[in-house]
Formats: C-alpha cells, sequence, structure tokens
C-alpha cells in the first residue's frame, strides 16, 4: 500500500466522518437497502473488513486533521452491518483513539447496527467505551420483517428485539433509525409505540425515496419512483410524522425524543441543525470506504462524487480541497426558487439535496409538501413549548401559550 506522510496541516472547520469498515457486507437483505450494489459500482468486488493497517492510519489522520478547538471528534461506524468486522476491530479502533489523542480532544463513538450479531460480550464493550448505538426498526413485526429479512428470508424482528433488551441490560444508550415507507404510512402510532415498546427513546425517522430504476450515473439520480411500493408518498410522510407529534405531545412529551420534533423545537430556539438534511449547508460529513477511498456524502457513494484517498492526500487536504467545497455550496447554489419564499424556509432549508428534481424555477424537493404539512401543523405547539422553555415552566404548560384566537 502507497501512503504519503503524514502532514500537519489541519482542517479549517471541524468534520465529520462515516466509518464503512465492512463496505456494504450485510446479513441482511433490507429491499429498500441502496448501498447493496455500490461495490459493483465502485469495482470494488468483494467487500472486505478494513486493515488494521488502515484503521490506524485513518484514526491518526483523522484525529490529525481537527483544528483547534473541536468540541468533539466522532467516529461514526456504519455499514452494511459493521459489526461483521468483529469486536477486535472495534478494540483496536479505540486502541488507537487513545494513542492518537495527543492533544486530548473529545472523542466518541457511535455504531449504526441491526443487532442481529449483538451480545453480552458486545454489549460490555459499548458501555465500558460509551458507544451510542443506532439500532434500526422498521416498525412491528410484521412490517419490520417485510422490510428487514435476513438473507435465508426469516425473520429478524427477535434478534433486534435481543439486541435491545440486551442493550439495556448493560445499560448502554441506544436510539433507534426507522425507514418510513410507504407501508409505514398505514399506521403510524402502530410503529411509534412498537418502537417505545421495545425500548426505543430516542427515535429519528428515515423517509424512504427511491431512485428510479434507470437511476445508475449521478445525473439521474434525481428522479424518483413514485410508484415504487417502498417509496414513500411525500403528503403522506407529512401526515405520518403529523400523527406521532399529536400522540407524542399527549403522550411522550419530555420522555420520548423524536429527532424530527427536537430539530423544529432547537431551531426556533436558534440552535443550529444537528443533522445535514434541514441545515443551510451541508458537505462537513464525508464518508470513508474499508480501502480509504473518501466520498463528499454518505448518499452520494458515486464515482463522481469520490475525492482523493488516504493514500494519495491528507484527510485535511480532502475535507479542505477545490472538489469538496464546490460540493459544500451546492445546496445553498440549488436551492430550489419557491424556497426562498416560503415561510419554513429558516426550519426547512430546503431538505437534501438528493431528494430535488427539475429544472430553473421547477425545481422542488420531493418530500416538499409533506415538510410543509408537517410544519404547518406542529409549528404552532412548537413555538408554545419554546416559551414553556425560556420561562423554565414544565413542558405540559404548552396550552398556556396556544393562540386559540384562529
Amino acid at each position: 500500500m502507497q501512503q504519503i506522510p503524514i502532514q500537519q496541516h489541519r482542517a479549517s472547520r471541524p468534520f465529520h466522518m462515516m466509518i464503512k469498515p465492512v463496505g456494504s457486507a450485510c446479513n441482511l437483505d433490507c429491499g429498500y437497502c441502496y448501498y447493496q450494489d455500490k461495490d459493483a459500482l465502485l469495482q470494488q468486488p468483494g467487500a472486505k473488513v478494513m486493515s488494521p493497517e488502515r484503521l490506524q492510519r485513518f484514526t491518526e489522520q483523522y484525529l490529525a486533521a481537527q483544528p483547534d478547538g473541536t468540541p468533539e471528534v466522532n467516529f461514526g461506524w456504519q455499514g452494511g452491518e459493521p459489526t461483521l468486522a468483529g469486536l477486535d476491530f472495534y478494540r483496536n479502533a479505540v486502541k488507537w483513539q487513545q494513542h492518537y489523542n495527543t492533544r486530548h480532544l473529545s472523542i466518541s463513538n457511535a455504531i449504526q447496527t441491526n443487532g442481529s450479531l449483538l451480545d453480552d460480550e458486545w454489549c460490555h464493550f459499548f458501555a465500558e467505551h460509551n458507544f451510542l448505538v443506532g439500532l434500526s426498526i422498521d416498525g412491528p413485526s410484521e412490517l419490520h420483517d417485510r422490510q428487514r429479512p435476513v438473507k435465508s428470508g426469516g425473520s429478524s424482528f427477535s434478534q433486534v428485539r435481543r439486541a435491545a433488551q440486551l442493550l439495556q441490560q448493560h445499560q448502554v444508550e441506544f436510539n433507534v433509525l426507522c425507514v418510513v415507507t410507504n407501508v409505514s404510512l398505514v399506521d403510524p402510532i402502530a410503529v411509534y409505540n412498537s418502537i417505545k415498546q421495545l425500548g426505543g427513546r430516542y427515535i429519528q425517522f428515515i423517509p424512504l425515496v427511491v431512485p428510479s430504476p434507470s437511476s445508475i450515473s449521478v445525473d439521474e439520480l434525481y428522479n424518483f419512483d413514485q410508484d415504487a411500493e417502498c417509496s414513500v408518498d411525500a403528503q403522506g410522510y407529512g401526515r405520518f410524522l403529523s400523527t406521532i407529534f399529536d400522540h407524542w405531545l399527549e403522550q411522550d412529551l419530555g420522555r420520548v425524543f423524536v429527532q424530527q420534533f427536537d430539530e423544529l423545537i432547537g431551531a426556533l430556539l436558534g440552535q443550529p441543525s444537528a443533522s445535514c438534511i434541514h441545515a443551510p449547508a451541508c458537505g462537513r460529513s464525508l464518508v470513508i470506504e474499508n480501502n480509504l477511498s473518501v466520498f463528499s456524502c454518505d448518499h452520494l457513494v458515486y464515482p463522481p462524487y469520490q475525492l482523493n484517498g488516504l493514500e494519495q492526500q491528507s484527510l485535511a487536504e480532502l475535507v479542505d480541497g477545490d472538489q469538496q467545497q464546490r460540493f459544500e455550496r451546492l445546496k445553498i447554489e440549488q436551492l430550489p426558487p419557491n424556497c426562498n419564499s416560503c415561510r419554513f424556509k429558516p426550519l426547512c432549508n430546503g431538505g437534501c439535496p438528493i431528494h430535488q428534481s427539475g429544472e430553473g424555477t421547477a425545481r422542488r424537493n420531493y418530500l416538499c409538501r409533506g415538510y410543509q404539512d408537517f410544519f404547518g401543523h406542529a409549528l404552532p405547539y412548537c413555538q408554545a413549548i419554546v416559551r414553556c422553555m425560556q420561562q423554565r415552566l414544565p413542558l405540559q404548560h404548552y396550552r398556556n401559550f396556544l393562540d386559540t384566537s384562529a
């Protein structure tokens, strides 16, 4: 493996890396997975575990590239199924983090998993090293197993249920990532309650927008297959969020945390968006594959968005390089024209660019109507909740601040 000397240059601003230690390798067969064909597309057949040497090199560069004053350096482990790398891989990861953290930066680790391989040993390790675990749960067993079967076609729900139990037994903090498909829209409350019943108190809903079957090149990524069985209907997604919001408001306010609701409240408080979806710009969350190839974004692991690898250039140079800087400007430059006159622009910022389609004045985010419906429904209540927070009142007093004149 050809290597370059480590440069002491640091990035101009903090940045985050999502790490794919096993590439697209996975032991489930999720029908909606956008990552299954990446090895062939990127001409990386037979994805393998990131080698110890590459893990060491990446860790050294990731920590060295962060500017002074970086509040936290997060190692985000994803897949595929990242636990296929084996527990020793993560023991080595923590070891190298400690070894190269010469500036005593705050380091955190997060891993997104289907939970199928978790056992007491894994959970003890997560607890010992304060890993935040993201558990993929799509709802009740019949829905979850329909969308997330094992390779043999069997159930994976029992595995994720056991994983949730183990994580709670070991007092490991975990959140739930739930993919929302058209099937999910049938009963939003059943989806929400099933996650709660498994112990999920931190929930992120991911709307599934399926590219059309012809979308192979990046130029065609913005053609969406609205007739795909699982592709979520935009207005249906808005109703899904609004229905759960009403239930959460009455039953779980202050006890369960849903990312979409928290981000709306945070935006009203003047806080920056915790995710790139509704941030004004994107580009500071990159992806590194098991072969040290670096890409601009997790949703755009395609050749046109591939930067040089760490074997050719330092990570700091890649992050601040011209190619990534152009990518960072895309969200602002390609903001749909209608967004500028939309009253929800400060909350939405056009959503994710990969969900945009059309040209010129017709350019629009596929989920726009859903976002508008949800923001329009939830905004008065969230404004009332913010008033409670500002006056240090119990959140349940939000009704006192609702405008009932309308």
